[in-house]
């Protein structure tokens, strides 16, 4: 016989899906990628089968001038809910903010994460710092800590140790 999760018990079982949303969607500022970001059809294509399989269910209304998003459980009944003011009046603007709140709310009350492209693409374009590089005489010079220096660099075991031999 199966024993019949609570609330609690299937939101943890939810998170220990570890839903994986990547940020694949860009915004633009005068021709700049700004940020990106995962979207609502993304985020909900992920949730889909988890909160079926969980029996849950989630609700978005729009009341007294706020989006509330709800997370129901279909057995117990019981909700966990989270709110957020409209403040755009125009209608093609409150659709967009809607859609965003949506998004959000989603991300906040299933405490979702999503991947960072970016910070990925940073690491792995990082220079290599090496013995006879300009920038390890100026970290000598300047006795930087080994911490700063691979925030920038790529450091080798063999790089690190010989670096730290130079500093003392």
């Amino acid at each position: 016989m199966t024993k019949i999760q609570t609330f609690k018990e299937k939101l943890f079982a939810l998170k220990k899906e570890s839903i994986k949303l990547q940020r694949d969607n860009a915004v633009k500022f005068d021709g700049k990628e700004r940020y990106r970001f995962a979207d609502l059809a993304q985020i909900q294509d992920k949730l889909e089968e988890p909160l079926e399989r969980l029996r849950l269910l989630i609700t978005h209304q729009v009341v007294d001038g706020a989006l509330l998003t709800t997370l129901w459980d279909l057995d117990s009944e019981e909700s966990l809910t989270s709110s957020i003011p409209l403040t755009t009046h125009k209608a093609q603007d409150k659709g967009s903010e809607i859609t965003y709140y949506r998004r959000y709310n989603l991300l906040a009350l299933l405490d979702l994460k999503t991947e960072d492209d970016d910070g990925k693409k940073a690491q792995e374009s990082k220079k290599t710092f090496s013995p006879n590089t300009k920038a390890r005489t100026q970290a000598v010079a300047k006795k930087a800590p080994i911490a700063q220096i691979k925030e920038h660099y790529t450091v080798s075991k063999e790089n690190e140790t010989l670096y730290l031999s130079l500093i003392k």
